[in-house]
């Protein structure tokens, strides 16, 4: 069996490798699809509101009318062709998802082709859902979470923050969207869907549920190429198929509070060379390359940390390192800096208390004692040049400022006068 659905009567529609089978009390009905090349599998069935059943096909999708078989949008013999799942809005508009080709509106025997040149994330559509205000959410493979809201498509996947881009299927409670991933379910808040399409948020942060949290497999789209099995019960519980078995999860239950990660600073480098983090470091001339190496304690799931840094001095805002664990910066410009990492999990929260600091100043000489020994190579011998002290890393003292002027201006006046009287002298010489 690959889908079962309720009729408008009460009968079961189940979509199996062999056909349709309609199920009232004792008696079976069975629909075998007219195929070409011989295919029977039907892999979702849906009765609209005129009692019509409509049918993903491998040959794409069909409508049975009256006990007689209609093609409505024509498959292939590739797999890409196949129309995999069925979904009827509330305007009475029937969405087709196939495996590798996009998705398809019908209503009132006029027919819309959606794919990525018109918004879509992915073209391998795997299940359909329409919220209470509208939204049609569109899981894909390889695409993550999209919704259409009127003619606007939005995308959500693995970058913005979601658990991963093979979304399964979708089961809503009301306030949050579960998602049936190929890596876990991730619960993700409708508020936060909202916030992240109008810029409000430039991340989403779901709840992620694996194997630490009791799933006996992270696996939880295993009837691939199809939508992975996914519904909420009269009682509130939401319902999974894994590839081991059933996964049930009360919303409602009590959970053990989630304390955040402690960050620790483990090593901090200058060109190779290992620096104290525990002390200001000062970064000398030639120290162009700063890495640095971190780390979030969190024992119970240790795969599950993220993290976010800012170099302040440099940086104005956290930046997301997701579970990257080393940073690198070149050629830093000389100044104060103070480097802060923070470490989290979903539904954790952050420690303020506990982010790791690293305090150093990067310092260097380098333009100011070019100016000094360009300008001081010129003075006489006795002069500035050989009593002047300049500090390559502190910089150069007003007092050499001044000096270096003055020397610069008195040089500067006798190479003129020099040069216009041997210049005067050698028309006279031309003259002659």
């Amino acid at each position: 069996m690959l889908q079962i659905r309720e009729a408008r009567n009460g009968d079961l529609l189940v979509a199996t490798r062999l056909g349709l089978a309609r199920v009232n009390g004792g008696h079976v009905k069975t629909y075998v699809p007219p195929d070409v090349l011989g295919r029977r599998g039907v892999f979702d069935v849906l009765e609209d509101r005129d009692g019509a059943m409509w049918l993903a096909l491998p040959a794409g999708l069909s409508v049975i009318r009256n006990g007689k078989f209609e093609r409505v949008v024509d498959g292939g013999a590739m797999l890409n062709d196949f129309a995999v799942t069925i979904a009827q809005t509330r305007d009475g508009a029937v969405w087709a998802g196939t495996f590798g080709k996009g998705l398809w509106r019908v209503q009132a025997g006029e027919k819309r082709h959606y794919t990525t040149a018109e918004g879509l994330s992915s073209d391998q559509i795997r299940s359909l859902y329409e919220d209470t205000d509208g939204t049609l959410w569109i899981a894909t493979f390889g695409g993550g979470l999209n919704a259409l809201r009127g003619n606007t498509i939005s995308r959500y996947t693995a970058r913005d923050g979601l658990l991963s881009d093979n979304v399964a299927k979708v089961v809503d409670d009301g306030e949050s969207l579960w998602l049936s991933t190929t890596r876990g379910i991730c619960r993700v808040s409708k508020k936060q869907l909202t916030e992240f399409t109008a810029g409000k948020r430039k991340r989403l942060e779901p709840e992620n549920y694996g194997v630490e949290d009791g799933l006996r497999s992270a696996q939880c789209a295993p009837t691939y190429p199809l939508a992975g099995g996914g519904m909420r019960s009269a009682d509130g519980r939401l319902w999974f198929t894994t590839s081991r078995g059933l996964a049930v999860l009360d919303p409602g239950a009590h959970k053990p509070t989630i304390l955040p990660p402690l960050t620790h600073l483990v090593a901090v480098f200058a060109n190779g060379d290992v620096l104290n983090p525990r002390v200001e470091a000062r970064l000398n001339p030639g120290k162009e390359r700063l890495q640095i190496r971190y780390t979030g304690v969190h024992l119970s799931a240790p795969e599950r940390v993220r993290y976010s840094y800012m170099l302040e001095g440099f940086e104005h805002e956290w930046i997301d390192a997701g579970q990257r664990r080393v940073i690198n910066y070149n050629s830093l410009a000389h100044s104060q800096y103070r480097f802060r990492v923070r470490a989290e999990v979903a539904g954790g929260g952050l420690l303020p208390r506990h982010r790791s600091v690293l305090r150093f100043c990067r310092t260097s000489g380098r333009p100011y004692g070019f100016v000094c020994s360009a300008w001081l190579r010129w003075a006489p011998r006795g002069g500035l040049h050989t009593n002047c002290v300049c500090d390559r890393s502190a910089g150069v003292s007003p007092w050499c400022w001044r000096s270096a002027r003055d020397w610069r201006a008195r040089f500067t006046t006798r190479w003129r006068r020099a040069s216009s009287v041997s210049l005067r002298s050698w028309t006279r010489s031309r003259k002659v």
